[in-house]
Order: structure tokens, then C-alpha cells, then sequence
């Protein structure tokens, strides 16, 4: 017995050598063992179920190539029963005319076939379940925007409906100071309006452009502030959560409304408004010409503050104020590029 027959002989596939073309030269044991123990010296052809053509021209294209070739052909087996076989063919030595080609038989049963269905089947479920729950969070998702931009549609017309009462309101007050205490109501109502109004707008429903609320909410203080007033605007953009935008809102109308009352109090001016990164914080300030808080005395404008020390504290920002040469206000918080808002 050759070192290739030894070495067949422990291969649990069957393996055919092929000689010139048709004749079977050797069969290890588990090629005895499927197509008969008679198999080695008899004509390939015998074993063949199917067109012969197709399975001569396949072992003609083994024939040029040391790879196996894979392919596959039915055999008729011992036992009486055609199956389909996946082979291998390489050539395995040429000589002269009558080249040697060896066969490898892999031979899968039917209850192999059955697993292998049955697991193609059980991920098929599968694919179609997640399918099916993907459908159905789409659906929650879209759902829920649409109840969400409703809920935005439907609250701002409530707080415009509020503006045009206490604009009313303002206007038949009977002495100046409940007119300043509705037009201060009224001013903050616009804010929350202005932030609402982006949320609206935005395609993102939980977020708010930072450069286009400061713009927006400065647009509407200007609208009501003396024509000699300039507010100047220079705002970075940034996204804040809706959380955080109405307050904020709030907070700069705050600003500009202590700058216009008491900073501009004596005259035209400019206010200067910015917000800008510095490092990892966002920071939003209010400049004008006017005096000093310290010096001005008690009363709206410290009332004011305590206002925009509370909803600083709301966003987990901090708030100061300094004098050199101009009244400054500065809101500090984390810029949300970085870190959430409300960790300070």
C-alpha cells in the first residue's frame, strides 16, 4: 500500500482518483463504503445519474488546474439511491495522455439538508420580527414627533393668546406702575414665545439653534425699545435642549431690559450682546455704558437679577457682573458640544 493510499484510507469523505478521464483508479474506504466495494476499476461513468457531458467537461477543467475545482454532480450509490454530491477536482499527477485527477466526494445526508433548512428558516423569523418591531418603533417615533410639533403648535398659540391679553391689559392700565409690571410680564411672555417659536421651526424637536434664539429674542426687545437704541448682536452658534433654551430666554430678556431701563436710561446708545465659546463653556454677555449696579438703587432692576440668578441656577450656569468702563452682565455655562448642561 502506497503513502496515498495509507493516508486515504484515514479520510472519512470518499475519494476517487480518476484516471484518463474515466477510469477509476482507487477508492479509499468511504468511497467503497458509498458507491460499493467494487468501485476501484470500474468506468466513472457507472456511478454517474445525470448528463455525462456536463461531468466530462468539468473534469476536463480540473484537469488543467492543481486547485480543486468545485462543482457538483448526482452518483448513484450502493445503496440503490441517486443524491446530489458537492466534489472537488485537482489534478493530482499528469502522464503523458492519461492523466491522474483525484475526486473528493462530500456527502451530505438528508437530515444535514433538514438542520441547515431549519436553522435558514429560524433566521428568516428572526429577520422578519426585527423587521416587523423596526415598523413599529418608525411608527411610535413619527407618532410621536407629530404629537410633539402638535404640542409646540398648540402652546405657542396659548402664549401668543397671553401676549395679546396682557398687551390689552398694558394698555388700559390705570397707573404707570402696573403698566410696568404688565409690560414686564408681557416682555417675558414674547421670550418664551421667541424660544418656542424655534422649537417649532427646528427639525430637531428637542433642540434650539443658541446663535438663533439670542437673535430672535433681541429682534423682539428691539421691536418695543426707543428707535435710538441700537442692540448689537455677534453670537456663535451652538445647540441647546429645550430644557435649557426657555430659560436662557428669559435670562437675556432680563439683561436687556435692565440694560435699556437703567444703562440707556440717561439717552441713545448700544448694547452689545454675544455669546461665544471660552473654552469648554458657552458664555453669554450684555454690555452697556450705564453705571455701575452698586450705584443705582434698589428696587425692578435687582428684583431683576434675583430672577436670572434663579434660572442660572436652573441651566447650571453661574452669573456676574463687572464694571470697567461699561456694565457688563455674563451668563457662564457648559457649552453642550462638550458636556451636559445642569453638572455645574
Amino acid at each position: 500500500m502506497s503513502d496515498f493510499e495509507s493516508l486515504a484510507a484515514f479520510v472519512r469523505e470518499p475519494l476517487l482518483v480518476i484516471e484518463g478521464m474515466d477510469r477509476i483508479a482507487f477508492a479509499n474506504r468511504a468511497a467503497m463504503a458509498a458507491f460499493g466495494r467494487d468501485v476501484a476499476g470500474r468506468e466513472l461513468r457507472a456511478l454517474l445519474a445525470g448528463p455525462e457531458e456536463d461531468f466530462a467537461r468539468y473534469l476536463r477543467r480540473a484537469s488543467g488546474s492543481s486547485s480543486p475545482i468545485i462543482g457538483s454532480a448526482p452518483f448513484r450509490l450502493a445503496s440503490g439511491e441517486c443524491r446530489k454530491v458537492q466534489i472537488e477536482a485537482a489534478l493530482l499527477s499528469p502522464d503523458g495522455a492519461r492523466s491522474r485527477l483525484i475526486l473528493r466526494c462530500r456527502m451530505r445526508g438528508p437530515e444535514e439538508f433538514s438542520v441547515l433548512q431549519h436553522k435558514i428558516k429560524s433566521l428568516n423569523a428572526e429577520i422578519r420580527k426585527r423587521q416587523q418591531i423596526q415598523v413599529m418603533l418608525e411608527e411610535a417615533l413619527d407618532q410621536k414627533s407629530t404629537l410633539l410639533r402638535e404640542l409646540h403648535h398648540r402652546t405657542r398659540n396659548h402664549t401668543q393668546m397671553l401676549i395679546g391679553m396682557f398687551s390689552a391689559a398694558a394698555a388700559q392700565a390705570e397707573s404707570e406702575e402696573t403698566r410696568a409690571l404688565v409690560e414686564g410680564a408681557l416682555a417675558r411672555l414674547r421670550a418664551i414665545a421667541a424660544a418656542q417659536q424655534l422649537m417649532y421651526e427646528m427639525e430637531r424637536l428637542n433642540e434650539v439653534s443658541g446663535r438663533r434664539l439670542v437673535e430672535t429674542v433681541c429682534t423682539s426687545v428691539a421691536a418695543s425699545a426707543p428707535s435710538d437704541v441700537e442692540i448689537a448682536v455677534d453670537a456663535e452658534d451652538a445647540d441647546f435642549s429645550n430644557d435649557v433654551a426657555v430659560p436662557l430666554a428669559l435670562v437675556l430678556n432680563e439683561l436687556l431690559s435692565n440694560a435699556l431701563k437703567h444703562g440707556l436710561r440717561f439717552g441713545p446708545g448700544r448694547v452689545e450682546v454675544s455669546l461665544r465659546r471660552e473654552g469648554r463653556d458657552l458664555v453669554l454677555r450684555v454690555a452697556d455704558p450705564g453705571r455701575s449696579v452698586q450705584e443705582l438703587p434698589a428696587g425692578r432692576r435687582l428684583s431683576g437679577l434675583s430672577i436670572v440668578r434663579g434660572l442660572c441656577r436652573q441651566i447650571g450656569g453661574t452669573f456676574e457682573i463687572t464694571n470697567e468702563g461699561c456694565t457688563v452682565a455674563s451668563v457662564r455655562m457648559v457649552d453642550p458640544g462638550l458636556g451636559e448642561v445642569g453638572t455645574r
